[in-house]
């Protein structure tokens, strides 16, 4: 009865990890190509770093980085994508004012957590086949490992909230931005924090993309 009564209790913390995950996997698509509305009072994403190099601190840029997304912090150097560079549109601000951000040293947790995040998620699932397969004491670990993973990312829910809002702040001291985009970046900054949540959607979502290409070579 114990036995069953702890089976239940992970196939519910896995399956409910997996239901947030493709709910904030699926509210995340395509965020590029739903927030490009181009900028009222104009300027590029150069324009921009000029302008935050100016107001706050001098940062090492790279324009002609090799990368999909608008700018990525890598070491202590932003990389923007030569496309975005001179784009004006409200994905482009808030990613590259984002990453600036999100590459300060008391954020280094917040660009390293995915690593374990999804390395703990992976033990878990092993220990639920382990459990079902062998011998359910290995849900004595099962289990708080599932809590542990859905606090941790709650937790960091928590503070991806406080970083939008630094973003949202500093965005508006770099520009004019009408109600209206306001509106959007907070909409926009709402749906990057909930990636925080996305780990079990991911992985399973990367295991397809790499699986497919294998299977279709096969004759």
């Amino acid at each position: 009865m114990i036995a069953t009564l702890g089976i239940i209790t992970a196939v519910i913390l896995i399956v409910f990890q997996l239901l947030w995950g493709f709910v904030a996997y699926w509210r995340s698509r395509n965020l590029a190509g739903r927030y490009n509305a181009k900028l009222i009072a104009g300027g590029t994403l150069i324009d921009l770093l000029e302008t935050y190099i100016t107001v706050f601190e001098p940062i090492n840029v790279r324009v002609d980085a090799p990368i999909r997304v608008p700018a990525l912090f890598r070491y202590d150097i932003l990389l923007v994508n030569k496309t975005y560079a001179r784009t004006s549109n409200l994905y482009s601000a808030f990613v590259v004012v984002w990453q600036v951000l999100l590459g300060k040293e008391h954020n280094k947790y917040l660009r390293q957590y995915k690593v374990s995040q999804n390395l703990l998620w992976l033990l878990e699932v092993a220990l639920f086949v382990l459990a079902v397969l062998f011998d359910p004491a290995w849900l004595i670990l099962c289990i708080p490992l599932g809590v542990g993973l859905i606090a941790h990312s709650i937790f960091l829910y928590i503070i991806y909230g406080e970083l939008v809002l630094e973003v949202l702040d500093t965005l508006y001291v770099l520009g004019e931005f009408a109600p209206q985009e306001r509106a959007y970046l907070r909409e926009l900054g709402g749906l990057i924090r909930e990636e925080v949540f996305k780990y079990p959607a991911t992985l399973l979502v990367s295991a397809v993309q790499f699986i497919l290409p294998i299977r279709g070579s096969i004759p």
